[in-house]
């Protein structure tokens, strides 16, 4: 994948929750990390039954707020939610979980 790449997944699944957070990161709250910085976002990928997926590891809580998830319930909290995109291979669901922040860079 490249940053075309990126901003085409993006745009092709804006409703998804955590990709709505990316393209608005600014209007969304932030989490307070223990060591004094924040988070907007964190994303993890896996693969279950031969289907590879990317999600969020920082999600809303039911208090307009953000909490970080451990990778395991990350995942089950977004297959139960819908708050993943699908790629066809390992190799790309990894690569957007790890530059997604590349579309904030231009």
């Amino acid at each position: 994948m490249e940053y075309e790449d990126l901003i085409r997944v993006l745009m092709e699944n804006k409703d998804v929750p955590f990709v709505r957070r990316i393209n608005d990161r600014y209007v969304h709250p932030v989490l307070d990390n223990q060591d004094g910085t924040i988070s907007t976002h964190s994303m993890a990928d896996s693969e279950s039954d031969g289907r590879h997926y990317a999600y969020p590891t920082v999600v809303s809580d039911n208090n307009h707020g953000l909490k970080r998830l451990a990778d395991s319930m990350a995942f089950e909290n977004a297959m139960n939610s819908g708050n993943y995109i699908e790629f066809p291979n390992a190799q790309d669901a990894n690569w957007f979980a790890r530059n997604y922040k590349q579309a904030w860079d231009k």
